[in-house]
Formats: C-alpha cells, structure tokens, sequence
C-alpha cells in the first residue's frame, strides 16, 4: 500500500479527472493522468461495481494493481531495469487507475505489463 502523501485524496475529484485528465485504455484498464502542483506522483485506484459485483473479486483487483504499481514506482530502488518507470516520469502526475472486468483475469505480472505500456504510451 502507498503511504497517504502518494494517495490521491478522491472525494470529489472524479468528475475533475474525467474532464480534464488524458486517458489512455488497454485490454483491462484504462488509466487517467492529469498534472498536479505537487513534487511527487499520486495514485488512485476505483474499482466499480460494474466490474464485479462482489466486493471480495473487487478487492482482489485492487490488490493486485496495487502490487503492480508498487514494483512499478520502487522509489527506493535505482532505475536500471527496463520494466521499471523512471521516477521523473511521475513527478508532479496525478494517475487514476480504472481496471475493467478483464482485469479480474489478469495476474500481477500482466497487470504491470498493461500499465508499463500505458505509461510509456
């Protein structure tokens, strides 16, 4: 899990998000960016009701994409492996991460390779 400073505060943000962010869709996800005042990135991650209506299925997505962000953004690590983002690529970026009901099929590892392609989109 994210500390809170790399948590997007949601509440009422999303309507902001849809208008104003790029969005950028794969197979299982579509992911929002938009810029922020910040020195540092900030994750979200909203799994709706539409992609599953159990919440033990929807909780499994977000753990999941959770991992994957986490091995995506190791801010501790250097950046020498190609399957990581550079950590310049997030700074000052609000991402808003909307899985589809593809996602509930798709492992860690696919679920870091669909966002890896969205990000360097």
């Amino acid at each position: 899990m994210f500390p809170s400073r790399l948590r997007l505060p949601l509440a009422g943000q999303i309507i902001n998000f849809k208008t104003n962010g790029v969005k950028k869709h794969s197979a299982s996800l579509t992911v929002i960016f938009k810029p922020n005042q910040l020195s540092h990135p900030r994750f979200g991650i909203i799994v709706s009701k539409k992609v599953d209506p159990k919440a033990v299925n929807r909780n499994l997505i977000k753990r999941r994409l959770s991992a994957a962000l986490e091995s995506l953004t190791s801010f501790h690590l250097p950046i020498d492996n190609p399957n990581q983002i550079p950590k310049t690529f997030f700074a000052g970026t609000d991402i808003l991460v909307l899985p589809k009901k593809a996602a509930l099929f798709r492992s860690v590892s696919q679920l870091r390779q669909e966002l890896i392609i969205l990000f360097r989109q």
